[in-house]
Parts: structure tokens; C-alpha cells; sequence
């Protein structure tokens, strides 16, 4: 994929820390990266062209909007990533009519100016870094529950260690055994006086008690007018080295291994954690105190007291935390410990642009096809009616053949869900009425009586095979009474998906996933991916939950197996790009005629049953027996769905 990241930097900031680290990864990965800033500051795995995105008024932003789109036709991007409000405005307007979509990740709070209501630049898919700036997007910028997800910051973990090359930062500094304290900040707008609190009131409280202990405050590539002097006039007062005032650094990872305890909050605080430092978070908005297992995910919804609203702070507390973490040198030691562990399972680089990735996929898909491609869902494809059945798993050849010509004559197109992650990956586009054919199971007749339909009409489709070598009929469907039905065989499979039909997974022996431990669930899905790519000797990429029956374990059991599309039932959103885990079906019923059909294939059909009042987002499961169970449990992976956000306040 190829992936313009738009930064607006006349200093070095988290965002610019973070998208840097993103890029590494993305490189890693084969992705093609280009970065347009004001400047750039950080080392970065992509090409860099310099473009002044934080000039605000109109010329620049007018100049800005016609550089971008020339480079992104030039460049044939894919997507872009902006991470500053000026860097939206100018990538909202820049990829208007084209069909590159646009993601905003937030690292600060935002301006909300009140046309901000009216229409948003924000894009596609709109990433914040903490719960806070989410609720934020939400709440005061009136962006959709459905558009934003939030993915939290990476630190480079190879980057960021202990280590010799940056242990002679005390001996540069004339230290010899004094307790340390780093300040590190941008020292700019609202840092900056955080650090005048710090060195003005804090200091003087640390050094009443211990009087050898030594400040370095690093930053400052915009030292703010005075902030030099107040800290000149405070050494004064406190004694001559008192305060180390070292400024701007393009590498901060000496300073935070000199330093005993680390004073910081956002990018600092990981970074520091990342480096085994203690830390005492005390950040623009609020003071959190030491980070620690107890205190830790407070300190992670705000990054570490950014992203607040501005609260009071205590210095006589600020000090007390300060001197009895340089005075407990164990405690030092086991929160430096538990610190690096903490950094490398909550902001794995790997894993950030993993999630970064699925945000592409979506807001491409998007895009593309304005999230509505209809997906419709068959199991049975009979030449004579079914007597029996209990769930209306079966249509007639004559009723499917009748489908079929609807979809051919409305000038809609079969496409497959391999065809929409080829789509989302920049390979290739999406028709413009694109439709998806799926069938459960595996049933012999989808090989007798619809697939020469579907060749004869130049038509395709998604079959899931229930994987398991030794089942050769539904058995599953036995304690309900549903009649008796072969399967299709290896061969067969392998003719249709010659022809291009694609196969994907619906578990090893269609049990109910939600249903089952750990080690059986992943046993469901993983097998029966394997069995299936050793057939059809290419990645099975898609799943459809037997039952419809999956909660956000089982995504993200199915997510880890390596699964980028999961088909549901009667549960999911309703647009077709919100949640690739958990896609919603149309299910085709024996009794669809062609009217019915027309509505039930439509791109509006569920915007409809929306308005109509009978689709909820989150239907009540249904019994064990039914064949539309469906269970939708919170997001536990940190993608709060829409009802989650809703309870955030």
C-alpha cells in the first residue's frame, strides 16, 4: 500500500515521534511511505517533502491543497494519514473527488470551532490515541461513534533500552552520585508551564529535603520568552547546579537513563517507562502521580495527564512523590522492571500498525463503495422444496436462477471478499455496484445446481466449508430435526474455486464459537484454515460464524488466526466497512420473491430497517438452537464499538 503521512511540525512533538515509529513498521512491512511536514526532525523510513501545512491562512492552506493533490496523483497513493487538524484540513480538501481516503490521528485536543458540527475534515476514520481524546471527538466535535477508533501510541522498543552508548550523560554534566530528576519536555504552550510549576514550586519543596537533588530539564527547540531566565533565577536561589538547563536534544535516551526519576507525561512517559525509569506523570492537564500496576491505566486513558481538562495541581504533593521515589532506590527498581514489561505488551510497534492497517482497509473499503455493498446469505440451492426444514436454509434453482437475472439486469456485480481486501489494499478497484453471493456449509447442490448458474451468468460467489475431513453431511443440524443434506467433495471444491469461486472457513465441525474455552476455539479456526489452504493451496482469508453466533472474543480469536473478514447473521453494523469481523448478512429465505429480493439486495436495505425501526445493532441472543444467534459482547481490544462509546461519560 502506499501511505502519505501528513504532519504539521515546526517543532518536535509526540505526533512526530509517533507517526515516525509507525513508519518504521509500515517499512518493515512492505508498505511504500511518503511524509509531507513543515520540517522533520526525527529520522524516518520514507521519503520526506518538506511543505509548510501549519501555515494557516488561506493562500498557504490553498497553495498546500493543490501540492498534496498533485502528489498524491503522482505518487498513486492509496491513503493518508494526517495527524494535526492542519494537516486534515488540508488532506480533507486535497483528496475531495479522488478515491483516496483520508485518517486523522489525534494527539491533542482539538479546536472546535462550531462549523465543526456542520461538516468534519477529519476523514474516513478519525484515530485517537487515548479514551480521552476519543470521548473528546465525540462529544465536542460531533464525530460519528462508528468513525473513530482508537489506537494507542508505540514505542520503539529496540531504540528505547538501557544501554553503555547512553551512560555518560551524568560524567558530561559534572555528576558525581547526585539524585537525578529529567524534566523532558517540548517546553512550548501548555508544557511550559508545567515546567515553571515545576522548577518555581516543586524544586524547592524536593530540595528542602534533599539537598543534593539535581534537576535537567531537557527541551526547548521554541523556548518560550522568559522560561531561560525564570529557570536562571531559580538555580540562583536554590544554589549553583541546582538546575541543569541542557535545552533541545534530538536524543533524549541519555537524559532518561541518567536520570533517577523521570518527570514527563505523553511520549516521554512510555519512553521513560520503556527505559526501566520510574515516573511521576505530571502532564498539561492534570497530575496523576507515580505510574505504577495500581495506577497505570488512568495514566493511560489521558497519556499520562495530557489529554485532560486543566485540574489544580498540588506541589507539596508533586514533591512528596519525588523525594520518597529517590529515596527507595528498590522501588526504583521494581517499577523500572514492571515499566518495561508493561511498555512492551501495550505499545508494540508491530502491533499498533497491525491496527493501523485494519484502519486502512476500512476507511479504503469505505471509499470505494460508501461502506453499502450488500451481502447476501444462502445455504441451500434445492430443485425441489424442502419438507421439514425448520430454519428456511434452502431456496429453489428457479427462485435462485430469478435472483440472479435481478442482479444482472439492475447492473449489479458479483464480487468476493478476496476482491475487497485486493480493493483495500490498493490492488485493484471495486465495480460500481458491487454485490456478494455467500453460501454456508458447503452443500453438495451449491456444485450441482448453483454454480452452472453462476457460470452461465459470469457470476461468483463466497462458499464456507465446514473444514472437517470426516463429515460428509450436516450432522450438526440433526438435534433439530433439519433434514439430512451431503456435502461437497475436495474435487468439487477445487473445480469451482478454478473457476474463481472463493472458499472460506465456517469452523472445523460448526459448533457454537462463543461457546467454547480458549484452546477448542482456536482449534476451530485454525484448523480449519489449515485444512482448507492445504486443498486449495492459497490464504483463506474469510470466516462466516456457525450460527451467526460470535462476540469480541471470537473476533478476536479469528483476528489472531488470521482471518480479515468475519460474516455474522442478524449482528454487526450495518454499513459493510465498520467492523470486517463482524459483517452483516441479508439472509435469502425460501419464501424471498422477487419484490422481497429487490429490497433485501439493495446498497439501502438496512439504512431502511434502520429508519423502519426493526434492525437493532445489537440484537438479544437468540437460543442455543437457533440458526441467527448472535452474542455481542464489549470490545475488550481497545476498538470501543458505538454502544460502548455511548457509555464512556
Amino acid at each position: 500500500m502506499r501511505i502519505l503521512h501528513v504532519l504539521s511540525q515546526v517543532e518536535v512533538t509526540g505526533a512526530e515521534t509517533y507517526a515516525a515509529t509507525l513508519i518504521a513498521q509500515q517499512a518493515l512491512q512492505g508498505h511504500e511511505v511518503l511524509v509531507v511536514s513543515d520540517t522533520l526532525a526525527t529520522p524516518v523510513a520514507a521519503a520526506y517533502v518538506p511543505m509548510p501545512i501549519a501555515r494557516r491562512d488561506y493562500p498557504h492552506r490553498i497553495r498546500n491543497v493543490i501540492g498534496l493533490r498533485r502528489l498524491i496523483r503522482r505518487d498513486r497513493i492509496d491513503v493518508v494519514n494526517a495527524h494535526s487538524r492542519a494537516a486534515s484540513w488540508v488532506a480533507f480538501f486535497a483528496t475531495r473527488g479522488t478515491k483516496v481516503p483520508l485518517v486523522s490521528t489525534i494527539h491533542s485536543r482539538q479546536w472546535a470551532p462550531l462549523q465543526s458540527r456542520w461538516y468534519s475534515v477529519y476523514g474516513e476514520r478519525v484515530v485517537a490515541v487515548t479514551e480521552c481524546l476519543l470521548e473528546h471527538m465525540r462529544d465536542d466535535l460531533g464525530i460519528p461513534a462508528s468513525r473513530l477508533r482508537l489506537i494507542r501510541n508505540a514505542v520503539d522498543l529496540d531504540r528505547y533500552r538501557l544501554g553503555l552508548e547512553h551512560a555518560d550523560i551524568r560524567s558530561q554534566l559534572g555528576l558525581n552520585g547526585e539524585p537525578v530528576i529529567a524534566l523532558i519536555s517540548r517546553l512550548s504552550h501548555g508544557k511550559a508551564e508545567v515546567a515553571r510549576f515545576f522548577v518555581g514550586q516543586v524544586l524547592p519543596r524536593v530540595r528542602a529535603v534533599e539537598p543534593r537533588a539535581t534537576l535537567i530539564v531537557v527541551g526547548g527547540q521554541r523556548m518560550p520568552d522568559g522560561l531561560s531566565k525564570f529557570v536562571s533565577a531559580t538555580e540562583t536561589r536554590l544554589g549553583v547546579g541546582s538546575i541543569r538547563l541542557v535545552g533541545h536534544q534530538p536524543d533524549v535516551r541519555g537524559y532518561l537513563q541518567a536520570a533517577d526519576v523521570v518527570v514527563g507525561s505523553g511520549s516521554v512517559a512510555v519512553e521513560a517507562l520503556a527505559m526501566r525509569r520510574p515516573v511521576v506523570a505530571l502532564g498539561q492537564g492534570s497530575y496523576l502521580g507515580v505510574v505504577s500496576e495500581c495506577s497505570v491505566a488512568e495514566a493511560r486513558t489521558c497519556l499520562f495527564g495530557d489529554h485532560t481538562e486543566t485540574q489544580p495541581r498540588d506541589a507539596e504533593q508533586v514533591a512528596k512523590d519525588v523525594v520518597a521515589l529517590l529515596r527507595d532506590r528498590e522501588r526504583r527498581r521494581k517499577l523500572g522492571e514492571w515499566g518495561r514489561s508493561f511498555v512492551e505488551q501495550a505499545y508494540s510497534p508491530a502491533r499498533v500498525q497491525q491496527r493501523f492497517d485494519d484502519v486502512y482497509r476500512q476507511a479504503r473499503l469505505r471509499r470505494l463503495s460508501g461502506g453499502r455493498i450488500p451481502v447476501l446469505m444462502y445455504h441451500r440451492v434445492v430443485s425441489e422444496p424442502v419438507c421439514g426444514g425448520r430454519h428456511g436454509t434452502w431456496v429453489t434453482v428457479e427462485r435462485f436462477a430469478g435472483h440472479l437475472r435481478s442482479l444482472k439486469r439492475r447492473g449489479m456485480t458479483t464480487i468476493t471478499l478476496r476482491d475487497c481486501a485486493a480493493a483495500a489494499r490498493g490492488e485493484k478497484g471495486l465495480p460500481p455496484r458491487p454485490v456478494i453471493l455467500t453460501f454456508d456449509d458447503g452443500y453438495l447442490d451449491n456444485y450441482t445446481n448453483a454454480f452452472p448458474l453462476l457460470k452461465k451468468l459470469g457470476m461468483t460467489g463466497v462458499i464456507f466449508l465446514v473444514a472437517d475431513p470426516a463429515l460428509a453431511s450436516n450432522a450438526w443440524d440433526a438435534p433439530t430435526g433439519e433434514p439430512w443434506a451431503p456435502l461437497m467433495t475436495r474435487d468439487q471444491v477445487l473445480e469451482m474455486a478454478e473457476y474463481g469461486i472463493e472458499f472460506g472457513s465456517h469452523s472445523l465441525t460448526h459448533p457454537r464459537l462463543p461457546d467454547l474455552p480458549g484452546e477448542e476455539l482456536r482449534a476451530e479456526l485454525c484448523e480449519s484454515k489449515g485444512i482448507l489452504e492445504s486443498w486449495l493451496r492459497r490464504p483463506v482469508s474469510s470466516l462466516a460464524y456457525p450460527y451467526g453466533a460470535v462476540d469480541e472474543r471470537v473476533k478476536r480469536a479469528a483476528r489472531q488466526a488470521g482471518y480479515e473478514f468475519g460474516v455474522a447473521t442478524n449482528s454487526g453494523p450495518i454499513r459493510f466497512d465498520e467492523d470486517l469481523l463482524e459483517i452483516r448478512r441479508v439472509h435469502i429465505l425460501p419464501w424471498t420473491d422477487a419484490f422481497q429480493f429487490w429490497k433485501r439486495s439493495s446498497p439501502w436495505y438496512f439504512r431502511y430497517k434502520t429508519i423502519k425501526g426493526n434492525l437493532p445493532q445489537h440484537p438479544v441472543p437468540q437460543p442455543a438452537g437457533s440458526r441467527h444467534a448472535a452474542a455481542r459482547l464489549a470490545d475488550a481490544d481497545e476498538v470501543p464499538a458505538p454502544h460502548e462509546l455511548a457509555a464512556m461519560r
